[in-house]
């Protein structure tokens, strides 16, 4: 027994005084290489690309109005507008007068100098619309009239109020009250040439409580005075604007223009058998023409491309995240380089910002041709391979 416990002794301390080489030598029995690949200390070929690609932004909880950057956003609102049949029937007598009419608008957002000047139009729209399929690309084929009909604009931080002319209101009142005639198509909202940022207002999607609302103060001369509030039916912003002028080794990711970046690394190198231990993302920002608005989510989704031609994905239900810390984006994307060399199939990367159809974050990142190597994107694998 003395004999058996001092050779478990001797073992045991064999292995706490270098445990380094012993679990090299049972690698070396398994007949098991550990490598790793560095784009930047081993040079992988890589590239990258940006472009735009339009996308309704009806499920947005924010409506986006103003100028800013590479940007203009505009908003499209209709109002559920329902009257009594008592309203109904003194609109069509004209025994009923319109005191005041007043859009209200809840900011939460601003992108751009936010001491900037801001003012905006509201202008009657007269062609169908739905928040769902109206885009960017649908806004050449929107008919509205040009006159404003808005009047005494008040802005604060927390609630714009914008006037409405009480002779268009009338009208549009006695329109919706007339059930055979179905011309209510509710207001556009489009920024003036002086308003250089964007401010979001809360939309009708964003939660229980509306962010914007019509109140109109009715009037029935010795008979009542009432106010009507109504909420939208339907909201959706509209954003337009050109890629950014690409400074040189940069490649842009921004919200509801909306701007996609790629990126391709050659890993051919790495055997077909190989089994990815880790692999990690690294994105550098630059953080002169990257712009930002008064909050926003620094985070970057990671796509797999199935087709980098027309950007369809291997699996749109996988979706990888980089974390932003300073300048710097970083995330796993073990599964994704995986699949690169189990199926043969490396057609890349898709990134995006992680909130596609809120604010207009621009986040600039250094591409694949960004004169110092070391602020390209980085791709640092670990994988291991039978002898």
């Amino acid at each position: 027994m003395l004999i058996i416990a001092g050779i478990m002794t001797l073992v045991f301390y064999s292995c706490k005084d270098n445990p380094t080489l012993v679990g090299a030598n049972l690698l070396k029995n398994d007949y098991i290489n550990v490598k790793q690949l560095d784009s930047y200390s081993d040079t992988l070929h890589q590239t990258s690309s940006y472009y735009k690609k339009v996308i309704p932004l009806g499920a947005s909880g924010t409506l986006l109005v103003g100028n800013a950057a590479n940007v203009q956003a505009s908003t499209l609102i209709l109002y559920a507008i329902s009257l009594p049949d008592s309203i109904i029937t003194d609109l069509n007598n004209n025994a009923v007068n319109i005191v005041s009419s007043t859009i209200h608008l809840t900011p939460t957002y601003t992108f751009g100098d936010s001491t900037a000047s801001f003012d905006f139009s509201v202008h009657k729209v007269n062609s169908s619309w739905t928040s769902l399929g109206f885009d960017a690309d649908s806004l050449p084929g929107l008919v509205y009239d040009q006159t404003d009909l808005s009047l005494n604009h008040q802005f604060s931080d927390t609630l714009v109020t914008v006037d409405v002319s009480n002779s268009s209101v009338t009208t549009w009142l006695k329109e919706v009250a007339d059930s055979t005639y179905s011309s209510d198509h509710g207001i556009y909202l489009m920024p003036n040439s002086n308003a250089k940022k964007v401010v979001g207002f809360r939309a009708y999607t964003a939660g229980t409580t509306p962010g914007t609302s019509l109140h109109i103060v009715l009037q029935k001369p010795g008979a009542y005075s009432d106010t009507l509030i109504f909420y939208p039916l339907q909201d959706v912003s509209i954003v337009t604007g050109n890629l950014p002028t690409a400074v040189k080794g940069d490649m842009f990711i921004q919200s509801s223009v909306t701007i996609n970046s790629k990126i391709w690394f050659d890993v051919s190198s790495i055997p077909k058998n190989a089994l990815i231990n880790n692999a990690e993302l690294t994105l550098t920002r630059d953080s002169v023409s990257t712009i930002t608005g008064n909050s926003y989510t620094n985070t970057l989704l990671v796509y797999l491309l199935a087709d980098s031609t027309n950007e369809s994905l291997s699996d749109s239900t996988q979706i990888l995240t980089l974390t932003g810390s300073g300048n710097i984006f970083q995330g796993n994307i073990t599964p994704f380089i995986q699949s690169w060399v189990d199926k043969g199939n490396n057609q890349g990367l898709l990134i995006k910002a992680a909130s596609q159809i809120g604010g207009l974050e621009l986040f600039a990142i250094k591409n694949s041709s960004a004169a110092n190597l070391s602020v390209r994107p980085r791709l640092q694998i670990t994988y291991t391979i039978n002898k």
